[in-house]
This record gives structure tokens, sequence and C-alpha cells, in this order.
């Protein structure tokens, strides 16, 4: 087609100025943006009508350690459902803790400029392993407040709001449950009466070929598969789907014309930073290959809380909610059930909101 890959338009962007920045907000949205210089953190805050700039927020060290005190916790999950409960309430305040000192070093400085119900957070560094909508004031979790989402960078967000969205009926939906996702069936289930035009490819059937064909031409694209994240090489990463593995560079070649992509498996958000903060997850290569929004996990996720989750966002996007309101939704009930942010904070919408 006339319209360059997702792949050449990221690669040739140039970085927006603050008006290009502020002329692609709605009047409900604020930006913020961080970025380091040495070892500090700094933040732009952008909305239609500001532009401020909060210098010498905390240090990375600083985040680097709440963060790894966080992951700590999250691993707490891979022990035994007995200790599971015995503790949930230890386990609760143990990551509230930490999820407060990232509150405090990164939100509580800027508090007052947040003055809008939409926060789109474009972290940097370490912060893109912070699942912002979780951070706690003590009381509340951020996304008790706001709809968050969040761009890998301001000009990737341009292109993904200025993109032009083919509007077709069909969706498409891949999932291959393997002995450590089983649950994934259970949403498969749920997600057929929620999509009742889709095409569903499941286990063997859902393979490479399927989603080179029908991938274009679909409206949502969902991959329920198991994804693993290669610290050591971004670039491996990859996502399992029926007959074989799709890694980063197969996913840069897609040519995708979904308006949404959902990638329910896991870690598929965990992105490594590279100098010049690429993020090099497969997030980066699904937007990369022409879907506007994302919604993904940072960590893997006890799959039956994920099956609740899914079903609630497609039905709010159902009902004519914006996809970060329809997130904002999903979260908060499956909350209610499930207080642990382990259940309920992977997910990230990632893009266009």
């Amino acid at each position: 087609g006339s319209e360059k890959s997702g792949w050449a338009t990221l690669q040739s962007m140039k970085i927006p100025d603050v008006e290009e920045v502020q002329a692609m907000l709605q009047a409900d949205e604020v930006l913020v943006e961080y970025y380091t210089i040495g070892d500090r953190f700094q933040a732009f805050i952008i909305s239609r009508n500001k532009f401020e700039i909060v210098r010498n927020l905390t240090t990375t060290s600083t985040v680097r350690t709440a963060l790894k005190g966080f992951t700590f916790q999250l691993s707490k999950f891979h022990l035994q459902a007995a200790y599971l409960e015995s503790h949930a309430q230890l386990l609760l305040k143990a990551i509230q803790y930490h999820l407060r000192e990232l509150y405090r070093h990164l939100i509580e400085p800027i508090q007052d400029k947040l003055d809008r119900p939409s926060l789109i957070f474009v972290p940097h560094h370490v912060l893109h392993y912070v699942p912002f909508h979780a951070l706690y004031d003590g009381a509340n979790y951020l996304v008790d407040a706001y709809a968050v989402s969040r761009g890998a960078s301001a000009s990737v967000l341009k292109i993904c709001r200025e993109k032009k969205i083919q509007r077709t009926e069909q969706d498409l939906v891949l999932a291959v449950a393997d002995e450590m996702t089983p649950h994934i069936n259970e949403e498969v289930a749920a997600l057929r009466s929620l999509l009742p035009k889709g095409l569903f490819f499941v286990g063997r059937e859902a393979r490479e070929d399927k989603l080179r064909r029908y991938g274009p031409t679909a409206g949502k694209l969902h991959i329920a598969a198991h994804g693993i994240f290669r610290a050591d090489n971004p670039m491996f990463s990859s996502l399992k789907l029926g007959d074989s593995w799709l890694n980063l560079f197969d996913i840069f070649n897609l040519q995708l014309g979904a308006e949404l992509t959902v990638l329910s498996a896991c870690e598929t958000g965990m992105s490594a930073v590279w100098e010049g903060d690429e993020l090099l997850g497969l997030a980066r290569g699904f937007l990369y290959a022409g879907t506007p929004s994302l919604v993904v996990s940072l960590w893997t996720v006890n799959d039956r809380s994920t099956a609740q989750l899914m079903r609630r966002f497609y039905e709010a996007l159902h009902r004519g909610a914006s996809k970060a309101r329809a997130l904002q939704e999903a979260i908060l009930e499956i909350k209610a059930a499930f207080p642990h942010p382990y259940h309920w904070a992977p997910f990230i919408l990632m893009g266009k909101s």
C-alpha cells in the first residue's frame, strides 16, 4: 500500500515539539514524560493549555531499589497457594509499601499538576517497569482516580494517534494454552460470546500463517499465548503460537490493521531499555507492525483473574467506553475481587487510548 509500514514510519519519525504534543491531547488528558539528567529524574507535564517542568524528582538508584522490592514481592506468587492464602494480608501490606515509595518519588512532587481524569505516562530508563496505575498514596491507587495509559515516546504516541483506522467487523483471536497457562481456554470461552464476529484459532490451529492472513484486516487482534521475554537479548523475545515461536523480527514484519491488539500472554510488556531508551520487548514489535493501541502485561499472571479482566474490558469497550476507561473499569472490578496488585496491575495500555 501507499502507507509506509509501521517500522518505516517509526524509524524516520521526528520528535514533536510541545505545541504538537498539546494539539494531539484531549481536553481531559495530562501527559507526563519523565527523563533523566545524570542520575536524576525530571518530568515534563503537558496538557492542552499548560506545559511545566518539574526538576530533580528523585534518583535512578532510589527508583531501582523500590522496584527491586516490588518485583521480589511479585516473585512470591510462585509459592504454594496455601502460603499465599494464609499470608494474604502481609503480602498485600508488603507490596503496598514499595508502591507507596514509588508514588512518593514519582507522583507526589507533581500531584497538584495532575488535574485531569486521564493520565498518559511516557516512561524513561527503569521507569518502563513501573506499573504507574498501581502507585499507592497510602489510601488509594492511581487507578482509583485516573484512567491511565502510556506511550513508548511522545513521537510514537503521535503516530499511533494519527493512524487511520480501517473499520472492520471481523476480529481475530489466536489462543494457545500450555501447562504454564492452562486458564487460557477459560479466556477463549469468554471471548467467544464477546466477539461474535471473531475468527477463533485455538491450539495447533493458532498458526503464524493465520496471523499473516487475517491480521491485516482484523479490527481487534487478541493473542492469548505464552510469551517469553529475553532480558539478555530482547530481539529474541517471542510468543508461542500453535506451530512456531514468533520472535521480534517476525512481528516487525507483520502488517497489522487492528485498531486494538491485546497480548494476554505473559511478560509481553517487559521491554528491555536499550541505549537511546528504545523499548525492545514484544510491545514495540506490535507498535512497529502497525497497531495503534496495545494492551500488554508487565509480568506473568495468574490466568483466572486475567480471563475475568479481559471479559470486563471487552464488555466496557462494547458499551462504547474509551480503551483507557474500559481498562480502568476492568481493573477496578478485578481489584475488588483480587486485592493484591499481582492480579490486577500487570495490564497496561500503550498507544492510542
